[in-house]
Formats: structure tokens, sequence, C-alpha cells
């Protein structure tokens, strides 16, 4: 069925009562999206925003009512360019106004609350910590909301209240690697080489997408410059290279930097004893945390004898990119594959 014959059909069924046709057209929008229907996503999306109210505030009532739908709907309409960055602010604005009170009722002064993104997070938290942290969790995405009003902020060009709602989804989301490499990106424009380096240390261990393990050794190598720990930096550029496939725009530049600074004309490789003796006594090294790994492979094996074939493949690339000769991983990889097939 082509996406006008949708429309007018969905048009059919509208009643004129602003409310119940706007909840069923957020339904219908959010079926599109979970069906990956990208054309249809953005029609339901155009309309959609003709029927929200000038006044946003005056959806409140709704909002509390039908959150499941109006969260993720308002989340979508947020990201969609074709909305202007204002009305953009606009809708995240009161996003993140309702979560600010809503958040107000669900936490306690006992104990933390946490906002995980998936199960696999809370897991390698737990792991991370040793259990020693009372808390639960929330199923509502504060943490993507507070992300995803820090990204706007930002680029609406507010880097210091970027930085409040990004620091405020760290707090919701701590092993949040997305969420840890924007803080970074403000830090290193603002040549903040202490908070860099916690923070570059942190994505370190949390990270076990090859991608942000490489940005995790980048920008603590960027750190290090900056400290005047020259013979470091370069050693984490170095190591970041085993891991990026995509290195960003200027990464040369400033591992050339990194070599005026040693009086070096030209890159020079390091064995695994090089950057052994590099580290000595020291509380950090180039290097992925083999904790995260371990508690993946653990996830992986518990998902395959789930028949979660799915979550196995969503995570196992990214496993055996650190670790490529598990065969037992490599061998539930082949079995799921072939299941999924």
């Amino acid at each position: 069925m082509n996406k006008e014959k949708h429309i007018f059909e969905l048009k059919q069924q509208l009643t004129g009562n602003r409310k119940n046709d706007r909840l069923l057209i957020f339904q219908h929008l959010l079926d599109a999206i979970a069906d990956g229907e990208v054309e249809m996503t953005k029609e339901y999306m155009r309309l959609a925003l003709a029927y929200l109210p000038n006044e946003l505030d005056d959806l409140m009532d709704e909002f509390v009512k039908y959150e499941d739908v109006y969260t993720p709907v308002f989340l979508n309409l947020t990201v969609f360019q074709e909305v202007t960055l204002v009305k953009r602010m606009a809708l995240m604005h009161f996003l993140t106004k309702y979560a600010t009170e809503k958040e107000k009722l669900e936490k306690s002064e006992d104990e933390q609350l946490y906002a995980f993104d998936d199960d696999f997070q809370q897991q390698l938290f737990d792991k991370i910590t040793g259990g020693r942290i009372k808390y639960r969790t929330s199923e509502y995405p504060y943490a993507l909301i507070y992300l995803q009003y820090g990204l706007l902020m930002r680029e609406y060009g507010d880097n210091i209240n970027a930085y409040t709602m990004l620091s405020k989804a760290h707090v919701w989301n701590p092993v949040s690697s997305v969420t840890i490499f924007q803080l970074l990106i403000l830090f290193k424009q603002s040549r903040q080489s202490e908070e860099l380096l916690r923070f570059s240390q942190w994505l370190l261990t949390v990270s076990y997408q090859p991608s942000f393990i490489a940005l995790a050794l980048q920008y603590m190598a960027y750190a290090l410059y900056l400290d005047g720990k020259y013979e470091e930096s370069y050693a984490f550029y170095f190591q970041s290279l085993k891991y990026d496939d995509k290195p960003f725009p200027g990464l040369n530049e400033e591992i050339n930097g990194v070599l005026t600074a040693l009086k070096l004309d030209a890159p020079y490789n390091l064995s695994r004893v090089d950057v052994s003796n590099i580290f000595i006594g020291k509380n950090y090294k180039p290097q992925p945390n083999e904790l995260v790994f371990d508690t993946l492979r653990e996830h992986i094996i518990i998902s395959y004898t789930k028949q979660n074939y799915t979550e196995v493949l969503h995570f196992a690339n990214s496993y055996k990119r650190i670790r490529p000769r598990d065969n037992k991983i490599n061998n539930i990889i082949k079995k799921s594959t072939e299941a999924l097939n």
C-alpha cells in the first residue's frame, strides 16, 4: 500500500476531536518507526506536527495519561530535520520539563535511580562497581532525553547549558559511551586536560565498541599532550589506530603535533614491550578494559542460551574485533547467523 493511501485511510479515521486524533496519529507514527517504514514515518511526522497545539503546555494532561506514546513521539520529532531548530528546542524544553517533574516523584533519598539503555549496560555497571551501589532502575528514558537536549543545545550554540544537560544524562546513565563522548567534545573545545583525562579514562573503562575504544584512547592522548606528557600521548595515539576504522578529521595533525613536541620528523612504531615500559607504575594504559569483554562474553552466551540470536549478533561483532580467537563465541556467532537465515 502506497503512502498516499495510508494517509488517506488515517484521515478517514479522524473525528475532529483534537486529543483523540492526535493520539491516533502518534500511534501510527510509532508503528511506522517500529516497522522501519522511512517514508511513512516522515509523512506521519508532518501530520503529528500539524496536530500539536501552539502552546505545548496545553498537552500536559494528555502527556501524563499517554506517556508511553507521547514520550517517544517527542523524542523522534526533536531529531526530525524538517523541523526548525527553534521548534525542536521548544519540543525538547517541554519534554525535559516533564521529565524533571517526573523524576521528583520517582527519586528517593535512600537510593540512586538509573535509566540504562539496555540490560547489558546494567550488567556492566554492576560488574564495574562490584555491586556496591544501592540503586533502582527506571524504564523512563531520562538519560536519552537529557542527552538529546544537550545535543540540541550544542547545535544551538549554547555550550554551557549543553554541558548541564549532558551531565544530567551522565548521572542517569554513567555507562553510556555516547554521553561520555559528547562531554569529551566539550572538554576538548575548552582544553580542560584534567576533565579530558578523567572522562576519557572512564570511556575506556566502559566501552566495548572499537570506535569508542579508539576515541577514548585519542582523547586521553590529547589530554596527555596538553599536560606535556608527549611520549605517553604518542603511545595512546599509536594504540588507538588499532581500533579506529575511520579516523576523525584532524587526527593526523594532532599526532604530528606530538611528534613535533618530541622533536621527531616521522611516526615510529611501538612494540608491546615498548608500550608496557612507558606505563610502568601508571594507573592508566592504552588498552581496552578486559572486564568489559568478560561481561560481554557472559552476556552473549546467556543471550544465545535464551535463543535471542539478534541480541547475540548485536554485540558479537564488537567482541570479535577485540577477541578474534575466542572459538566458543565464534561458534555462537555462526550458529546464531544460521538460525536467523
